[in-house]
């Protein structure tokens, strides 16, 4: 089973920005390790450690829909959350098994900042100048034989002045 179809890869042979653009964002989702936007209700299932504190893979929580603890409905009066992804119970702890939370909640930003936007834009257009990340230099008649640049094509190394931006966004290892 193929992983792209091949209308997509027929998009990608033919130069189609959308393909390089998405591309692209889906790099930055995963470097940054959460859905930095849009703004959207999302369903968290994770394991639990029996603590009282729960971190969820955001760093912008909007509001929280409903949560269930090993099952069970919880209150709304019965839990606290922050805006920086963090949830807690008042009373008591939550569940030790693997995935017995489950959070719906909204979360990141409604669009795009203009700084992370510009980092997918750059990543898109070096994926678009040269897809398998090779180039060729030329001087005249002479000319040099094609090598990779990971920094080039979509898939390879981000740049360093990318990656400061998309650490601002990038969710932390929490406990």
């Amino acid at each position: 089973m193929s992983l792209v179809t091949p209308e997509e890869f027929q998009k990608f042979q033919s130069g189609d920005p959308a393909t390089f653009l998405n591309a692209a964002s889906a790099l930055v989702q995963r470097y940054c390790g959460w859905d930095v936007a849009p703004r959207e209700e999302r369903t968290f299932v994770l394991d639990g450690r029996g603590s009282q504190h729960l971190w969820l893979p955001t760093l912008l929580l909007v509001d929280v829909v409903s949560v269930k603890n090993d099952g069970k409905d919880v209150s709304v009066e019965d839990f606290d959350w922050s805006s920086t992804g963090w949830i807690g119970l008042r009373c008591g702890a939550w569940s030790v098994r693997a995935s017995g939370i489950e959070v719906t909640c909204i979360s990141g930003y409604e669009e795009t900042p203009a700084d992370l936007a510009g980092v997918i834009m750059a990543v898109a257009a070096r994926g678009a100048a040269s897809p398998t990340g090779a180039y060729l230099q030329r001087a005249g008649a002479v000319q040099m034989q094609w090598q990779a640049d990971s920094s080039s094509a979509i898939g390879g190394a981000f740049l360093e002045n990318e990656k400061a931006v998309l650490d601002l966004y990038r969710l932390p290892a929490r406990q």
